[in-house]
């Protein structure tokens, strides 16, 4: 996300002090070209976020505590997250009103997100906060379109949106824009305007 943005790298203080609470990430912040959206840029020192989170005493409860210092400024934060479990990840869970999840239509995908729910279970983190959708989708393909409509039979929290596999979408990477604005009325940034909305009132339903 850093990168798509051509955001500066890093942190203003070290990942440890942010993750401590002894500096606020305030001054991290920076502009996009994007009207109304700023980004925190990534930072190497993420990488030892897990172990740091590990050994905080209010670690569950950290995420909510980062974003403190800025609450009266965004009325939404959005965080990109690695797709795996994790301290982060667990913190993102926990703690955010609504999790995106982008889905492939495969088997393996599938499986990843029914392992998801079982940790949500051990947890005890209700499985409403899921918002799953697909992405990367090719409805030329059977499997595809068969993945998809048994795992919406199943999984009632399914959003009904389908991001197609596009080279438009591709291009964001060498273009650093998303594709709402550079291609507004392509298939694919309808898909992504329709989940904007559905994100934003499934968020101020909670």
């Amino acid at each position: 996300t850093t990168w798509y943005f051509q955001a500066p790298k890093g942190l203003d203080h070290k990942v440890k002090a942010i993750a401590k609470g002894n500096k606020d990430i305030s001054s991290s912040i920076h502009n996009t070209d994007v009207a109304f959206l700023d980004i925190l840029p990534a930072d190497p020192g993420m990488k030892r976020l897990d172990r740091y989170l590990a050994g905080l005493k209010k670690g569950k409860r950290w995420l909510k505590d980062l974003f403190k210092p800025v609450a009266k400024t965004y009325d939404t934060v959005i965080i990109d997250c690695p797709p795996s479990l994790s301290a982060i990840s667990e913190n993102v869970v926990r703690n955010a009103d609504l999790v995106v999840v982008p889905l492939i239509p495969t088997t393996l995908s599938v499986r990843t997100y029914e392992q998801l729910l079982q940790h949500l279970g051990r947890e005890r983190i209700p499985r409403e906060k899921l918002l799953p959708f697909f992405n990367l989708v090719d409805r030329r393909r059977s499997m595809h379109l068969d993945t998809m409509a048994a795992f919406r039979k199943a999984v009632p929290e399914c959003a009904n949106i389908v991001v197609p596999y596009s080279a438009e979408v591709e291009r964001m990477s060498a273009e650093n824009g998303p594709i709402v604005l550079r291609s507004y009325a392509s298939e694919p940034a309808q898909a992504y305007r329709r989940l904007w909305r559905t994100v934003r009132r499934r968020a101020r339903g909670r």
